[in-house]
């Protein structure tokens, strides 16, 4: 198993074996074109040449926190799940994403934030924080799921 950062930098192959991965799974419901959420790539867990998991950011404000974030999504492989695969993701992502908020300071990217959603992370919720990827349970969005934020370390509140 290996993992590709491909954050600003995929191209179309990536984005393709991304979106197959998605459909092959039915990851993201409802979605009709994934060409978008392609463009959010992170970064690339592989094994024997296949997408296994994938992991996307998007730059947007969280309001109750008054700052802008890189939101981190990922999905695995239901077979590949509980292998530590998304959490690897996160660190991952994490190792991309804050160097370039330090590159780019205009963008004003203060932290990696997530809601934590699928079933598979139930027992994980009890933790506050995730020491991995460094994201700490910060408050709850109105359909009770956690919000997790990790501060990078050059963030100003």
């Amino acid at each position: 198993m290996s993992y590709r950062p491909v954050w600003l930098a995929a191209d179309t192959a990536d984005q393709v074996a991304a979106m197959k991965f998605w459909r092959d799974h039915d990851l993201v419901a409802g979605a009709r074109d994934l060409s978008a959420r392609a463009a959010q790539l992170c970064v690339l867990a592989m094994a024997g040449g296949e997408v296994i998991g994938v992991s996307t950011a998007r730059i947007r404000p969280i309001e109750i926190m008054k700052r802008r974030f890189a939101i981190f999504r990922c999905a695995v492989a239901p077979d590949w799940r509980r292998q530590g695969v998304a959490a690897e993701l996160a660190v991952r992502s994490r190792q991309v994403l804050e160097p370039w908020a330090l590159a780019n300071p205009d963008q004003d990217v203060q932290g990696m934030a997530c809601l934590v959603i699928g079933e598979e992370l139930k027992a994980k919720q009890t933790e506050p924080i995730w020491p991995r990827s460094g994201l700490a349970l910060v408050g709850y969005d109105t359909s009770g799921n956690q919000l997790r934020v990790a501060w990078f370390a050059t963030a100003m509140v």
